[in-house]
């Protein structure tokens, strides 16, 4: 489960290390409880109060700073799109579920004391004690009833919280918000675009001339407001695709690389190595074969 969530803690107080800027391809939410913080995200500075939730894609270059004169106390919850949207768009048919996550690189919900804070506290507890599980259980062990319990109802809190973070959210992208520029919707409609696109063959060139924008443009742009070239973004969305290919799929790992838009698998393999520090036969080996259809 590790290799699908990355964080899933409830009320974590300090423990805190002064990382620098960084990004990954997990997707965020991220609850302050209390203490005194400076949440920076891209070239946006947050000063947060307690009950502030943010939504976050994070592939967007983000730090926290918070005091270290008063307890820092918050709760996290990063997961992999590709892990959860298969039950989200072929089980439940709600893919838009998953909207404030891509439409914005992340959006700050100031919730104060509205009483659904205590529900989402409550699932991102029950999130934290059902991952716990899973892990005590152990990855090797993943076909057992036991593990599969709790898996599922980790994905049923998950798609509950995200349903609540929907909600919640649904007013924000019918609004002009001040949290959103112009240059930001402008890389949001790229990332979008990049999105669905990942898996063909992508150059600077190619992906500006489908926009119609300037190439020197969107590259500076991007660069801009995410920290990431247009290509590093390209190749984390295919690296995500590819775990998630090798992890739940049979095809080959040739056919992954050409699906995913690889010019040649051992191009693919020495990314993926580089990236990951395995090569995808080695990953695959790692993962518990899955079991059988009855």
């Amino acid at each position: 489960m590790d290799n699908w969530i990355k964080n899933a803690f409830y009320k974590k107080r300090n423990e805190f290390s002064q990382s620098d800027f960084h990004s990954h391809t997990e997707f965020e939410i991220y609850r302050f409880h209390e203490g005194e913080c400076r949440y920076l995200i891209g070239n946006k500075i947050y000063h947060l109060q307690p009950g502030d939730i943010i939504v976050m894609n994070g592939l967007t270059l983000h730090r926290a700073f918070p005091s270290l004169e008063v307890p820092y106390v918050r709760s996290v919850v990063s997961f992999s799109s590709e892990w959860i949207k298969p039950s989200l768009c072929k089980d439940l048919n709600l893919p838009e579920l998953l909207e404030p996550f891509i439409k914005m690189d992340h959006v700050l919900l100031r919730m104060g004391d509205h009483e659904c804070l205590k529900t989402i506290d409550l699932l991102m507890e029950d999130i934290e004690k059902t991952k716990l599980n899973c892990d005590r259980i152990g990855h090797a062990n993943r076909a057992s009833l036991t593990y599969r319990m709790h898996e599922g109802k980790f994905k049923i809190s998950l798609i509950q919280l995200l349903m609540m973070i929907y909600e919640l959210s649904h007013s924000y992208f019918h609004t002009d918000g001040d949290d959103c520029s112009e240059k930001e919707q402008r890389v949001f409609q790229i990332k979008k675009w990049i999105d669905q696109n990942y898996s063909k063959p992508l150059s600077l060139e190619s992906i500006a001339s489908s926009l119609a924008i300037s190439r020197s443009y969107m590259a500076a742009l991007f660069k801009e407001v995410t920290g990431l070239s247009v290509m590093e973004y390209v190749m984390h969305c295919r690296l995500n695709s590819a775990r998630y290919m090798l992890e739940m799929e049979d095809k080959t790992i040739l056919n992954i690389s050409v699906d995913i838009g690889f010019e040649s698998v051992s191009h693919f393999s020495r990314y993926f190595k580089r990236k990951l520090g395995k090569t995808p036969s080695e990953y695959r080996k790692l993962i518990p074969k899955k079991m059988s259809k009855a």
